[in-house]
């Protein structure tokens, strides 16, 4: 393990080796042999991915963030997915214009949309643990300050393994959120790239996902339904 006063972390190395593994060989699969190789390598940066998923959980328990929880093989954990929903948080944050902090993601669901930066609440884990964990595994950032926006239903055909048949449920946790002053993001494995985005552009764009859209609609925490 590198020494952490040198400056760089096994994180960074984890998630630049995902990334190359991800972007160089993606193009090239499906031809022939050589896309068979390329669709080991990228099986190879999955369990990089998975990998540092896990280191950094290991980080967050050490620092006292949340318990210590299981996480399962992606087999397994696409059983849960299949059968039942996922509960998550969003987060929206807000820069001192009004801009809403956007990624492109790069995997399933919602591949190749901009989208809010979310992920799924782990077991035993406190909600206001989850919104921090996921803002320093997304955004390298801490947040300052989260406030319920609502709760809402994300349904979407495919998975994250992109296995046929099987879609995916997560009951959402959306929190407008304020990360701590002079802290600058920077996308993880995730994401091709962040963003900030003036309201009206995002509404008007359909490159942003529609899920993201709806936190900005005039309905968007509407808590009342008629049968």
């Amino acid at each position: 393990m590198l020494d952490r006063s040198s400056g760089i972390h096994r994180h960074d190395l984890l998630r630049l080796a995902t990334s190359l593994l991800h972007h160089g060989f993606m193009g090239l699969a499906g031809n022939g042999m050589l896309g068979a190789i390329c669709h080991d390598l990228l099986s190879i940066g999955n369990v990089l991915s998975n990998f540092t998923e896990n280191a950094l959980a290991s980080d967050c328990v050490n620092q006292g963030l949340f318990k210590a929880t299981m996480l399962l093989p992606p087999d397994k954990f696409l059983q849960i997915v299949e059968a039942t929903p996922l509960v998550s948080v969003d987060l929206i944050i807000r820069n001192p214009a009004g801009e809403i902090l956007l990624g492109k993601r790069n995997n399933p669901p919602a591949q190749d949309f901009w989208f809010v930066p979310g992920g799924r609440i782990r077991k035993n884990e406190q909600i206001s643990k989850a919104l921090q964990r996921v803002c320093r595994a997304e955004l390298h950032a801490d947040v300052a300050k989260a406030t319920l926006l609502g709760v809402y239903d994300h349904l979407y055909e495919d998975n994250f393994l992109n296995q046929p048949g099987i879609g995916t449920h997560y009951v959402v946790l959306g929190f407008e959120c304020a990360l701590q002053q002079g802290q600058t993001v920077r996308p993880d494995p995730q994401h091709s790239e962040v963003r900030w985005w003036p309201i009206p552009a995002l509404l008007e764009n359909s490159a942003v996902h529609e899920n993201t859209r709806r936190y900005f609609t005039s309905s968007a925490n509407t808590f009342s339904f008629s049968y």
